[in-house]
């Protein structure tokens, strides 16, 4: 019990740091959260605890230091030490069911928002739906898969696609942005994310429901099984695939053939799909 409290006070000083954006008292956190992690009697309850924060320090320390300049950077010590101690967090095993429904979900969701800042918005939203499983009404998850759904329709060539991901994005803001677990200046930039969207497309449209032709899978059934592993792993080119589980994601609309003489463009055109596939798997 008296590790537990003094793993909750360090929690508390580490909030104030970030709050006041003091540099040197999150170094000093830092420094004594790798003291109390020696520890050898700690209960994986209280390590997730203690690895939760150490993780929070060094995610809330990368901001302060580096996220105005090289957000995009994986080579920053502070964000790679915030992962290392989100992960340490995963690997425990034997969690109390209260550790998993708070800790464990609000560390898999500030997991999410790591690969979010990096760029890996497909990871991030990989480690947000992990945490709703956990708990699927944490407000935090939620919006968050929302907000990096509006960034990923910025990368995306195809109309209805962004049509469809804002679409979700809006449902999902809408349905949580109320949620007690979401934080004030969070709720901010959701309701920003709204007007954002509303501005974009037709509240009619935001409104209604989707809808999908169902399309075949294969003519075996050997075939449709395997094509339905593949939806459900989330590996069809389709970006669509990344949030939904319907056949309709197999059906993948391939940017125009390059009207070029070059047999080397022509070639690596060809091999384009492959090359996706295959980093979505690496993913």
């Amino acid at each position: 019990m008296k590790n537990k409290k003094n793993i909750i006070k360090l929690g508390n000083r580490i909030d104030s740091a970030i709050d006041s954006k003091d540099i040197q008292a999150l170094k000093d956190c830092i420094s004594l959260s790798q003291e109390m992690e020696l520890k050898k009697n700690l209960s994986n309850d209280e390590k997730a605890l203690l690895f939760y924060f150490m993780g929070n320090a060094w995610a809330d320390l990368d901001q302060l230091l580096n996220y105005k300049d090289c957000s995009w950077l994986y080579r920053r010590p502070e964000f790679e030490k915030a992962i290392i101690y989100y992960r340490k967090v995963i690997e425990l095993d034997g969690l109390s069911e209260s550790t998993r429904m708070n800790i464990l979900v609000q560390n898999y969701t500030n997991l999410g928002n790591m690969f979010g800042q990096a760029g890996r918005i497909v990871a991030a939203i990989n480690y947000w739906e992990i945490a709703l499983s956990i708990n699927e009404n944490f407000g935090m998850a939620l919006c968050n898969i929302a907000h990096g759904l509006i960034y990923y329709t910025e990368m995306l060539y195809d109309e209805s696609h962004r049509m469809i991901m804002l679409k979700k994005a809006y449902k999902l803001l809408k349905n949580s942005i109320d949620c007690p677990s979401i934080h004030e200046n969070a709720k901010n930039t959701f309701q920003y994310d709204i007007r954002k969207i509303k501005s974009i497309l037709k509240e009619e449209y935001l409104e209604s429901e989707l809808t999908f032709k169902k399309f075949s899978l294969g003519r075996s059934k050997k075939e449709s099984e395997y094509r339905t592993w593949i939806i459900e792993n989330k590996l069809f080119l389709n970006p669509l695939n990344d949030i939904l589980n319907n056949s309709v994601v197999s059906h993948v609309r391939i940017p125009a053939y390059p009207d070029s003489d070059s047999e080397i463009i022509r070639t690596a055109f060809r091999q384009h799909p492959d090359t996706c596939q295959t980093c979505k798997i690496l993913q």
